[in-house]
């Protein structure tokens, strides 16, 4: 059950992360700034490495 909730909670951070850069590309921002601007929300959801 245990793994389960973290399977779930990892999965709804990777969605979040990637809705985060799609917005982002579709507005126009430019890939450098994308890349940390996911990367950097990857750490504040505490996530120990994000790998893009």
């Amino acid at each position: 059950m245990n793994q389960t909730i973290i399977t779930s909670d990892i999965s709804l951070k990777a969605k979040l992360l990637c809705t985060l850069g799609w917005r982002m590309a579709l507005c126009g921002a430019e890939t450098r700034l994308i890349i940390q601007s996911v990367r950097q929300m990857g750490v504040d959801l505490g996530l120990s490495e994000v790998d893009l």
